[in-house]
């Protein structure tokens, strides 16, 4: 620990997102993070008048050893990387952007579908006096395209202001996110208005077709006639689908390698989704009819009628339930693909690492600092600690190729509980200790000699000490202590995390009391214990799947907005209908029931279907990715049925406002209507 004096402070025209920077001289700096002879990196300025390619070049040739940028070099690769990882996570949302856009295209296809039934009478008059079958079409398109465009500017404005309040949200609770001003760029503004558009239009393509084959004659009918669910061609093609998916998804399992699996199953697990999609008006009847005398029952006819409205049209019935089942379907599949890794680490860690104490370096936004080198004999001498093995990281030139290189010290084979191959897990003074993939795929094995070259260009042989089973707690390979001593100097030497067992006669407890005393003054150093060390290790997967929840939300949200639009519009269809039923003597609570029933069983009809596939799915993508690291399938039972009964919460909340609008039908004003 230094004490240091602060005596200045300074600011900086560039958003450091909670980054906090101290300064130092320069003799300082050198003694406390230098050897005096090496250094990570070199800033230098250009005398006036000379051009920085130039000072470059010139540095770069009296130096051929060492990578020479200038400062927009610099800047222009920084950019490549942060766009790097910002196009992954602009992936990442444009994808549940996209299942937000499919959910809302079936909202779109069933008010366009019901628009045009109501207006049926309208439609055939319009065709009687004249009005050709393209005009009618064209004109339920124009009013499409006018809804789409409307819409869509809503939505970039209101998307504008949700990502400004995101913005403050972050930074009122400190977050160390840069407070920058929001973008909003051309391709921010222009894409989603015509995504909008043409989704909008296309989902409103078919009810407008259906409008324009309106006969004259239709115009003498009363009330709107109800579409049923198409032939039987739609249902025999959803049934070969869903055989299909199934059968490519399980196929998809017993591939050899990790992306010909994962891609059978993507293909399999789009086929099942459009399987189900024109399989469910068929399933409607049966099962929503199903759901709806179970749910009914304690409510007597009024629970009959609501079980009977579901089945009346099979298609707006599946057309509505299936945004909730897509939105269901994605969060059965995560959540399985969670809770497996979630599983998979915490037996990972249970399984290879031996010790009662785990210290490593906090971890507040990205992965664990290093902790001061040499730290492991701080607490080898506490005398409450027995064994102490510690990891560490260096970078070199090994077998030619650069990469982070592992480093073990202390008694590795008695704390990290990893299956021996050939040779010994304990590494000697020039060992080089690799994994068993890492041996098949370099050719090396037990004795095999490979050349490393050190940062500052010291050559090394290291020979094959010994070979392990694939281990995710020691990585690819790793060397001895001893010579990542001679790879790193003391003052840049660092280490990732230390284990530690109690010593005779004292417990872990005892142990990590007494640890953590001993480190009180370096408040970097998390001192753990192993479930504790589990627990955080596994926060993270916490972490991803509650933003990947929260996400899904928002496509639920529209889901349920989706309900909400059906029912109101089914009502007002409905009107004659309820109006005639308030006439025989039915009550207002009695008529909000039953939408309140027909909404629920709806609801839980799309959560069934788009669990059950989730669950298949998650499951099928899970197997596929044994080979990474997740080692036991673990299907979250009881998330999914806490989803399946939010789901049943959902169908009434979502049928509050139609269920009231139709209980204040008046008998006399519907039946003249």
């Amino acid at each position: 620990m230094l004490d240091v004096t602060v005596v200045g402070s300074y600011t900086s025209s560039t958003d450091v997102g909670g980054y906090v920077g101290v300064g130092f001289t320069s003799e300082q700096a050198r003694a406390l993070f230098t050897d005096g002879e090496n250094a990570s990196s070199v800033a230098i300025r250009a005398e006036e008048g000379v051009d920085s390619g130039q000072l470059r070049d010139t540095i770069a040739a009296q130096y051929p050893d060492l990578t020479v940028s200038t400062g927009e070099e610099v800047k222009e690769r920084l950019s490549e990387q942060l766009g790097t990882l910002l196009d992954f996570i602009n992936y990442f949302f444009v994808a549940f952007g996209l299942i937000a856009l499919l959910v809302g295209t079936f909202i779109i296809y069933n008010t366009f579908s019901m628009l045009v039934a109501q207006r049926l009478r309208e439609l055939a008059l319009l065709r009687a006096i004249g009005a050709s079958r393209g005009q009618i079409t064209r004109s339920v398109l124009a009013e499409a395209a006018v809804t789409g465009i409307v819409g869509s500017a809503i939505g970039v404005v209101a998307g504008f202001g949700l990502a400004q309040l995101i913005f403050m949200v972050l930074d009122a609770f400190d977050l160390g996110i840069p407070s920058g001003s929001l973008a909003l760029t051309t391709s921010s503004v222009v894409v989603p208005l015509v995504l909008g558009f043409v989704v909008t239009l296309f989902s409103a393509w078919a009810p407008a077709r259906r409008a324009g084959r309106v006969a004259p004659v239709q115009g003498m009918r009363v009330g709107a006639v109800a579409t049923e669910a198409g032939g039987g061609m739609r249902t025999y093609v959803g049934v070969l689908a869903v055989i299909a998916g199934v059968a490519l998804a399980l196929i998809g399992t017993w591939q050899d390698t990790t992306k010909a699996g994962a891609i059978t199953v993507g293909v399999g697990a789009a086929a099942l989704i459009i399987g189900s999609f024109l399989v469910m008006p068929t399933l409607a009847r049966p099962i929503a009819g199903g759901i709806g005398r179970v749910i009914g029952a304690p409510f007597g006819a009024v629970g009959k009628l609501a079980a009977t409205n579901a089945g009346r049209n099979t298609r707006r019935t599946a057309a509505t339930a299936f945004a909730l089942t897509l939105g269901l379907t994605l969060v059965a599949a995560f959540g399985t693909l969670g809770a497996t890794t979630k599983e998979s680490i915490s037996g990972i860690i249970d399984q290879d690492i031996n010790a009662d104490v785990v210290v490593q370096g906090v971890a507040s936004q990205g992965p664990p600092v290093p902790l001061p080198g040499a730290i492991e004999q701080r607490i080898a001498g506490v005398d409450e600690v027995g064994e102490v093995a510690y990891l560490a990281f260096a970078f070199g030139l090994i077998g030619g190729e650069q990469q982070l290189i592992s480093a073990a010290g202390g008694p590795v084979e008695e704390l990290i509980d990893a299956r021996v191959v050939d040779g010994s897990l304990q590494p000697e003074e020039d060992s080089l200790v690799v994994s068993r993939s890492v041996a098949r795929d370099k050719g090396w094995t037990y004795g095999t000699t490979v050349p490393l070259v050190g940062p500052d260009g010291s050559e090394y042989t290291l020979r094959v000490t010994g070979v392990y089973e694939d281990s995710q707690v020691l990585g690819q390979f790793y060397i001895g202590s001893q010579m990542y001593e001679q790879l790193v100097p003391e003052t840049l030497r660092t280490t990732f995390n230390v284990l530690v067992t109690p010593a005779e006669g004292y417990t872990s407890e005892q142990a990590l009391e007494a640890v953590t005393a001993e480190l009180a003054d370096t408040p970097i150093a998390m001192v753990q214990n192993k479930q504790e060390y589990i627990d955080q290790q596994t926060g993270g997967v916490d972490q991803l799947l509650t933003i990947i929840y929260a996400l899904l939300g928002l496509a639920l949200v529209v889901a349920v907005l989706g309900i909400v639009n059906t029912l109101a519009l089914s009502v007002i269809e409905r009107r004659t209908e309820i109006g005639m039923l308030r006439a025989v003597g039915m009550q207002r609570s009695q008529v909000r029931r039953t939408i309140n029933l027909e909404s629920t069983q709806i609801a839980v009809f799309g959560a069934l279907i788009g669990a059950a596939m989730g669950v298949y799915l998650g499951w099928a993508f899970v197997t596929v990715l044994a080979g990474s690291g997740l080692q036991m399938t673990t299907i979250p039972w009881g998330m999914i049925g806490i989803v399946l009964v939010c789901s049943a919460f959902v169908g009434v909340l979502a049928s509050l406002w139609p269920a009231h609008r139709a209980a204040k039908t008046g008998p006399l004003e519907a039946i003249t209507d």
